[in-house]
């Protein structure tokens, strides 16, 4: 029993069709990790200035 070459070339095209389908949503969920990591960077960064200034003031208030 050999596939026809009409069944081979569907074959072919849903097999594509499903890659591009599976691309898309490997490109999303990307796209949602990028989206996380570069608001947890931002996070982090004005999280680090607040607690600079935090400990300046902590500093300077145990200065004689």
């Amino acid at each position: 029993m050999s596939a026809s070459h009409e069944d081979r070339y569907t074959f072919m095209i849903m097999t594509h069709s499903l890659f591009l389908k599976m691309k898309t949503v490997v490109d999303k969920i990307v796209e949602k990790i990028k989206t996380h990591i570069l608001c947890s960077i931002n996070f982090i960064l004005k999280n680090h200035a607040i607690y600079e200034l935090m400990w300046k003031n902590i500093v300077e208030l145990d200065m004689p």
